[in-house]
């Protein structure tokens, strides 16, 4: 080879070697950007999804809030990002949120952050924008809701008040003032010792309720003292006794002089009239929604609740009537458990609601039974009446109607409110569809709270979007 071809060979060498350097710093710049790209790309997958899940959580409470007749719902869902959404992925300021809603329980809105990309702000990308969007309807689906409530003598007072504020709250909840609950109906029960089912119902077939009369007795004569004096009057400290609860109290003890008898005769009369209130057919009729061809006991002289309310989609009845309700009597659950659940059957002795086939599992119409105690059973069935004092019998009758109930479908939410008795609180969570649905409320607060909730979990706030 001569000196000439081998300084062309050389210099060809020297060339191809820069060449390759060029080539490979190029290669590797591709490599490190893609790396930079699939990194920054990853990050911002991550918190779009993130950021897409607070934004569901935001609409859902703003949903809620949109229910109440002066909610703020762009404050609950300005307050649930605040509370929740962390800086994550290096975000430099808190997310942008705009919302919108076309009526309570409807809401719309979007969100978007900047993040900082770590590898493509060397190329000029410095920012990622990242975005999510959705929508919240409300009533999806119909719901069928019947309250259980107590309404006992123990109840007297602040706990009824208390009581009424929490119904009307998930009422509030399930039919916003000037919302579309077309889908929504409602039924009110309050129990004690027996239900009212209403005297406009004595000649239907399921029940049973003898004639009101007037007896004559016999003609007998007695004493009585119209010279009886009362003296020395004085208020003493006693142990007083409402629906099983013992309390103190004071009554009024005076002596008392009678003076002479003053005989008086004449005939007496008795009369027997019925006011609405129920007793139970005998085990196992007494526990079920069927067979009512042996009806159901109409009992005369015997006071209980305000009437039940069948089934409505009539927000002012159903508020006018919780307002309404007074505090009376002992406690018996089953009664109350009972007639929830006749209230909510597509069979006699009501037919408002639809019929057990049409719930496809909870699917396309959601049965829901509201139980509120504050106590134990304090009575038990004594065929027809509810006159024993057998609680552990009482507490069994809860039981089986309970699992009768939930065998059709209906989910049970069951509220204690001030209970201290183990037994009944357990009672009540096994009562309950599943733990979710059990709420022990000590105060007012709680209790309504409890309520709202379940008013929430009812009234089918969806993610639609």
């Amino acid at each position: 080879m001569t000196s000439q071809s081998k300084e062309i060979l050389h210099k060809f060498n020297t060339n191809t070697r820069g060449t390759i350097t060029i080539m490979f710093a190029f290669g590797l710049l591709a490599i490190f950007s893609a790396i930079g790209l699939a990194i920054d790309a990853g990050r911002g997958y991550s918190a779009k999804s993130s950021l897409q899940n607070t934004l569901d959580s935001a609409l859902l409470a703003a949903a809620m809030e949109s229910l109440k007749e002066d909610g703020d719902y762009q404050a609950a869902a300005d307050a649930f990002i605040k509370n929740n959404w962390k800086q994550k992925y290096g975000a430099t300021a808190a997310p942008v949120l705009t919302i919108t809603s076309s009526g309570p329980g409807n809401v719309k809105g979007s969100i978007k952050v900047d993040m900082p990309n770590y590898f493509m702000g060397i190329i000029g990308f410095n920012k990622l924008k990242v975005a999510a969007g959705g929508q919240v309807n409300m009533g999806l689906g119909e719901v069928e809701i019947t309250m259980a409530l107590d309404t006992t003598g123990s109840m007297k007072g602040s706990k009824l008040n208390s009581l009424k504020d929490a119904a009307t709250l998930l009422v509030d909840t399930v039919m916003p003032e000037n919302g579309d609950y077309d889908n929504v109906q409602i039924g009110l029960v309050p129990f004690a010792q027996y239900v009212n089912v209403g005297t406009q119902y004595r000649d239907e077939s399921w029940i049973d309720v003898p004639e009101d009369t007037v007896k004559k007795g016999k003609y007998k004569c007695w004493n009585t003292y119209p010279d009886k004096k009362k003296t020395n009057c004085k208020k003493v400290n006693k142990t007083c006794t409402n629906d099983g609860v013992s309390y103190p109290c004071k009554k009024t003890k005076c002596d008392v002089k009678k003076g002479k008898p003053k005989k008086k005769c004449g005939t007496s009369t008795s009369k027997y009239k019925w006011y609405g209130c129920v007793g139970s057919r005998n085990y196992p009729k007494n526990t079920t929604d069927s067979g009512y061809g042996d009806q159901v006991p109409g009992l005369q002289n015997t006071w209980c609740s305000s009437p039940l309310t069948r089934l409505t989609k009539d927000r002012d009845e159903v508020l006018t009537k919780i307002n309404g309700m007074s505090a009376s009597g002992s406690t018996y659950i089953p009664s109350g458990l009972a007639w929830a659940w006749r209230v909510l059957s597509k069979t006699a002795p009501f037919d408002d609601g639809v019929a057990y086939s049409a719930m496809n599992g909870g699917a396309s119409v959601r049965k829901a039974l509201v139980l509120m105690t504050d106590g134990e059973n304090t009575r038990s069935p004594t065929y027809p009446t509810h006159n024993g004092g057998g609680t552990a019998q009482a507490n069994n009758l809860t039981a089986k109607l309970c699992n009768n109930i939930k065998e059709t479908g209906i989910e049970i939410f069951t509220v204690t409110f001030e209970v201290t008795d183990t037994d009944i609180k357990n009672l009540m969570k096994s009562c309950a569809s599943n733990s979710d649905s059990f709420f022990d409320a000590d105060n007012g607060a709680e209790l309504s709270a409890a309520f709202k909730s379940i008013g929430a979990s009812l009234a089918q706030l969806r993610l639609s979007k």
